[in-house]
């Protein structure tokens, strides 16, 4: 039978297509049977399954480290992310279904919760604080050492109704509280969104609800605006940088922040009555003495730990909670749903206090893990713990292993294990090591720097290397400005006699490198002479016109009519050449005595007005205004023109009042603006002050002004050629770390009561009150590193306090310095008995002093030689002491610089 060749071809061809169908089958049954088809659901294992979430900033670095664990132990390839927005932004991103998961400070308002339709749980899984902090220098709150606020005056400085430190209110809580007068309140608020102002609106809405009229906000809305002592800033992180760098300033942020950070805690009172700060207080009792919590999928809106009533109960606390929704499917969900188990379990409870929040009780505890479990209806990751091996279970995929971690994991917890220990080595040395502090500037008060130095160096607890150069106020004010170093500071502080020149104090101000003036002493220039015949008990008067003609050399000699009209009696060798001195280098007493000659005299004064200055290589002529005749006496320092007066007969020169009178040099008496011959000795050195203070500035403002020149100013005993002496400080110290609050403690020596009274024995006067105040508000402008410690004067025991690092103790002293101190007092005794008998013969005839009585004259005079002698050795001694362990100090950290730089490059990594 013949068969369709065209029908034959198909069915050929249809067998052929079931036999290749049948062998793709069964090699496909062969590849399934032997596990290849498993590669593709491994690929499918191999896609990243990705989580993110957003919310507030507190637990941020807790869940980081949470999502680095997981990602490390899972047993397939995840992601997870966390954005620390804040509360406000977290629960914004929820609801609008942007992320996986939300986190917040505050649960859901009520419409928030309603519009999820039963769909979303509200899991507290920690509990944290939120506590006020400030800014006052530790030394203004006494002997108590804190700030105790009721809740009603935090209200009302909140508000801008109470905006000054020394408020009746205050002082009424704090009655050791010791601030400038008038010193502005600087409030820090958060501008965004946040749960720590949700808190503190809380509870100043419960504690103090007649003052806090405004309600509950997370927003800054209920602040008013000042843009000058309220600073809104966004982030917590931000709100602690501007409390730290803003003295005198209240601020609030979550206390472990705060605490990491050594900020200083107001004290609340609780509702118990008892007044704490945070770490004195039980912080999760607050949770307990609430009583029970709702079920996570109701609504939480009433839920609060505000002002809760309880002994230790802190006022301020509130649950971190995570928000998800009901509703996850899939990976992603499981993975939500894993990440919160985690979170609720020991290890992830265990580690909440390594980032300075508490974990919740352990009754709470489980009961949210159930609740989660029941809640969302998915399936959760298995967890094998390091501890407990789960043999081929723990190879899951959808495992997280304990027994799993990253080398780079492992490497860092060694690193931060090293540098935990380098840190408490580094903490040890740090102890030991000096604090310098140094400045430059005028010699005037260069002696009272340097005792002021020595006793705060004895005081401190901490070494501070504390130095002062005499150079003049010229060469100071050069570096403290340096204009040729950019601006920056060759010294910490200078100091002169006459005030930064107003192109400085602009340019300076330019480029944001403010600085504080502060008048600290009042001293006064006078003219000295040694000039033989002038009667006995009087001193020599000349007028100011004279003395600028006798500087000038129109009048050469001694016996010049204009002299001698002033002097009857005085009778010097006819045409006795006068010896002018006067000083050679820039000098604020050159400066002051032309300006004051040239004002009174200015016809008579024609060398020009200046603080002088000259080549060091050719030192007699001068390169600067006043230039001064070839034939006048240059000296170098005061110090040089006090050497020379007292080595040349007939000469006169012109160095600070105190210098002079100090060696005994002869003063000339100055007929003032009244009219009156006197001494800087017997005049009223401050009444010059009293006459200019209604135009002196602030601290931070430009002093180069005729208005505040002392000079030539009418009273009966007031002294013409009077000046202020100034300390120049930075307004900006942080590049100083731990040198900037030792120059700060400085200046605070220097207008203390303590300090201001040691001013006579160098020859200065005190300044007025006034004058104290502005200094003390100028300090308060300072800002310091946020990881300073500031100093504390101890002036009387402050027990327990007193032994702090940062202490400077007035029980603190050398016995050299004792010791020294007693052959002083020795010495002023004798001195008192030799001018006693010097008074009492004197009162009897020279002819009837008998032998015995010489012989009697003699035994001070050699008491004073071997007291004296005593006196230097003493000082030999302690030099000697000082360089030793100053040697000793360099040659230990010398050697220790390997570890230093070990320490600083493993903190870099």
């Amino acid at each position: 039978m013949m068969r369709d060749p065209k029908r034959q071809t198909k069915c050929a061809r249809m067998a052929a297509a079931k036999s290749t169908l049948f062998s793709f089958l069964s090699l496909s049954f062969f590849l399934f049977s032997s596990g290849v088809v498993e590669a593709s659901v491994s690929s499918d294992a191999a896609t990243t399954i990705e989580m993110h979430g957003s919310g507030t900033t507190n637990p941020s670095k807790y869940f980081w480290k949470a999502m680095d664990i997981l990602e490390e132990r899972a047993g397939k390839p995840v992601r997870m992310t966390y954005r620390a927005v804040g509360s406000g932004t977290g629960q914004t991103e929820f609801i609008a279904d942007v992320s996986d998961f939300g986190s917040a400070d505050i649960p859901l308002s009520s419409t928030q919760h309603s519009g999820f339709a039963g769909t979303v749980v509200q899991v507290p899984f920690q509990l944290g604080a939120v506590s006020f902090f400030h800014n006052v220098a530790a030394d203004d709150l006494g002997v108590a050492g804190r700030l105790n606020l009721t809740s009603c005056t935090l209200a009302k400085i909140f508000l801008r109704q109470i905006t000054t430190w020394d408020h009746a209110t205050i002082v009424a809580d704090n009655p050791n509280l010791s601030v400038p007068a008038g010193q502005p309140i600087t409030i820090i608020h958060r501008s965004d969104g946040s749960s720590s102002t949700f808190g503190i609106t809380s509870y100043l809405s419960k504690a103090c609800p007649d003052v806090w009229t405004g309600g509950v906000s997370k927003n800054a809305d209920l602040f008013p605006p000042d843009a000058t002592y309220a600073l809104p800033r966004q982030g917590s992180g931000n709100v602690a940088n501007a409390i730290a760098e803003n003295q005198y300033s209240i601020g609030y942020i979550d206390a472990g922040h705060g605490h990491e950070l050594g900020f200083q805690e107001i004290s609340l009172e609780n509702k118990f009555g008892q007044q704490l700060v945070s770490k004195e207080a039980n912080i999760p009792k607050a949770a307990t003495e609430y009583g029970t919590l709702p079920s996570i999928e109701d609504d939480w809106s009433m839920v609060s730990l505000i002002n809760l009533d309880g002994e230790d109960v802190w006022p301020i606390t509130a649950f971190t909670y995570i928000y998800a929704r009901t509703t996850l499917t899939g990976e992603v969900g499981r993975l939500v749903k894993s990440f919160m188990m985690y979170c609720l379990s020991d290890e992830g409870q265990a580690m909440v206090p390594d980032f300075l929040f508490y974990a919740l009780d352990s009754t709470t505890t489980a009961s949210m893990r159930m609740q989660v479990e029941s809640k969302i209806a998915l399936t959760t990751w298995t967890f094998e713990l390091a501890s407990a091996t789960q043999p081929t279970d723990g190879m899951g995929a959808d495992v997280f292993s304990g027994k799993r971690k990253s080398y780079g994991d492992y490497e860092r917890e060694l690193l931060v294990s090293k540098v935990d220990v380098l840190e408490s080595s580094v903490a040890n040395l740090q102890s030991m090591e000096s604090i310098p502090v140094h400045g430059s500037g005028t010699t005037n008060p260069s002696k009272f720097f340097w005792k002021l130095m020595d006793t705060l160096e004895e005081r401190s607890r901490i070494h501070l290397s504390m130095s002062y150069r005499a150079v003049g106020s010229s060469t100071g004010i050069k570096e403290f400005v340096g204009a040729d170093n950019g601006y920056e500071p060759y010294s910490h502080f200078g100091s002169g006699d006459i005030v930064v020149p107003t192109a400085d104090y602009t340019d300076l101000n330019n480029a944001g490198k403010g600085f504080v003036t502060i008048p600290f002493q009042l001293g006064a220039i006078s003219f000295f002479h040694n000039v033989p015949g002038v009667p006995d008990g009087k001193a020599l008067d000349l007028q100011p016109c004279v003395l600028a003609k006798i500087f000038t050399r129109k009048i050469k000699t001694w016996d010049h009519a204009d002299i001698l009209s002033s002097n009857p009696g005085f009778s010097p060798p006819a045409g006795k050449e006068i010896t002018v001195v006067r000083r050679i280098y820039g000098s604020s007493s050159t400066s002051l005595i032309s300006q004051y000659l040239h004002k009174v005299c200015p016809s008579d004064w024609d060398i020009g007005v200046g603080s002088g200055n000259a080549a060091s290589s050719n030192p007699t002529v001068p390169t600067k205004a006043p230039f001064w005749p070839s034939d006048t006496v240059g000296a170098e320092g005061s110090g040089g023109v006090s050497d020379a007066i007292s080595a040349t007969e007939y000469s006169i020169g012109y160095i600070e009042s105190g210098h002079g009178q100090a060696l005994g040099l002869a003063e000339v008496a100055l007929q003032n603006k009244d009219g009156n011959y006197l001494t800087a000795a017997d005049a009223d050195i401050g009444s010059a002050v009293m006459q200019i203070m209604s135009s002196i500035p602030n601290a931070d403002g430009d002093w180069d002004n005729d208005n505040l020149s002392l000079l030539d100013l009418g009273g009966e005993k007031t002294w013409p050629i009077t000046a202020f002496s100034f300390m120049f400080i930075r307004k900006d110290l942080t590049s100083l770390g731990r040198s900037g609050p030792a120059v700060k403690a400085f200046a605070e020596m220097v207008l203390s009561t303590e300090g201001q009274a040691m001013l006579p024995d160098f020859g200065a006067n005190a300044v007025p009150a006034s004058i104290i105040a502005k200094g003390v508000a100028g300090l308060a402008q300072l800002k310091f590193a946020a990881t300073s410690t500031m100093f504390i004067h101890e002036l009387s025991t402050l027990a327990g306090t007193g032994m702090g690092t940062h202490v400077l103790s007035v029980k603190r002293k050398r016995w050299a310095d004792v010791e020294r101190e007693q052959l002083v007092a020795d010495f002023e005794k004798l001195k008192a008995d030799y001018e006693a008998t010097i008074a009492a013969l004197k009162s009897e005839d020279a002819n009837t002093i008998t032998k015995d009585e010489l012989e009697r004259l003699a035994v001070p005079a050699l008491v004073f030689a071997v007291i004296a002698f005593l006196m230097i050795c003493t000082s030999l001694i302690l030099g000697g002491v000082s360089c030793t362990r100053t040697r000793r100090h360099e040659r230990f950290f010398n050697e220790d610089d390997t570890l230093r730089e070990k320490y600083t490059a493993s903190s870099k990594a």
